[in-house]
């Protein structure tokens, strides 16, 4: 037997030599049918049959807090808040029971509905659909969609200012929504753009991923990387192509502006600096979108 586990299987910290890195980057051209048995496996290997204990989701409570726009993590009322505060201290080998849609054991405030099953997923949709929502600022709209331009523009990036221990547990717990969705086999609306995804599976951004969230400054680095191929080859002719002094900064999805290195701000991008620039400005907005 060979083992081609990873060595490291910290995202970005992969050892690239490793026989399990060689094998990762061929998985697309790997058929799901020679892929699936495998995650089945190690799904029935780990899987739990501890039952979860009852909990209840007030609907009402999450209507008055959309009303009084209570969307900080640390007050929000939403269902995904909600269900976070009841099921994130639970014990987590009871997420990984893949019966848990047959135990009845989700219910809503006032609500009399107790069937087998239905219920659970009811809950369980509610609280991916109120976290990829206005009601909670733990996930933001793409600068597309701001600007109503280009792909993208229903899906959500994680806000680069939530980073507190509670926000980033949360993300944790959106993670848990997602392993859980996998064991029972129920398809849930998580719309990230396929950046996260690619975060996910430890693959590097591309130009498209970055257009997918952000058009306008994908267009922008595009023109300022090949800005030789349109004859501008002087500092003069740079200036006239972009008009605005550019520095060594970026917007990032919440509005905060981002420093790509010291002093960023005040050192101009000049024409022997652009095709670094670009490509610092794509690898930085990757991370801080």
């Amino acid at each position: 037997l060979v083992d081609m586990s990873d060595t490291a299987s910290m995202v970005g910290n992969e050892q690239q030599w490793s026989l399990g890195s060689k094998m990762r980057r061929l998985r697309d051209i790997v058929f799901l049918d020679n892929k699936m048995p495998l995650l089945d496996s190690a799904l029935r290997l780990t899987e739990c049959t501890e039952k979860m204990p009852h909990f209840e989701l007030d609907q009402f409570l999450a209507q008055l807090s959309e009303d009084e726009g209570l969307t900080h993590p640390s007050q929000s009322q939403c269902i995904f808040a909600q269900a976070f505060r009841i099921l994130y201290p639970r014990k987590r080998a009871l997420f990984r029971n893949p019966n848990l849609d047959s135990f009845g054991i989700a219910q809503f405030k006032g609500s009399m509905a107790a069937d087998a099953g239905g219920v659970f997923r009811e809950a369980l949709s509610s609280t991916v659909e109120s976290v990829f929502s206005s009601n909670l600022a733990l996930l933001l709209r793409t600068p597309n969609h701001i600007r109503q331009d280009g792909d993208g523009q229903d899906l959500y990036v994680p806000n680069p200012e939530a980073h507190s221990k509670l926000e980033l547990q949360m993300f944790e717990f959106l993670g848990i929504i997602m392993g859980m969705a996998i064991r029972m086999k129920f398809p849930l609306p998580f719309r990230l753009p396929s950046l996260a995804w690619k975060r996910v599976l430890n693959q590097g951004p591309s130009a498209a991923d970055l257009s997918q969230i952000d058009r306008h400054l994908a267009l922008l680095l595009d023109k300022i990387r090949n800005c030789e191929k349109d004859g501008i080859t002087s500092e003069a002719l740079f200036e006239d192509a972009f008009g605005c002094r550019l520095s060594w900064a970026v917007e990032s999805s919440s509005g905060e502006e981002k420093i790509l290195k010291t002093r960023g701000l005040d050192v101009t991008v000049a024409t022997s600096s652009a095709s670094p620039s670009a490509a610092s400005s794509s690898q930085s907005s990757s991370r801080v979108l």
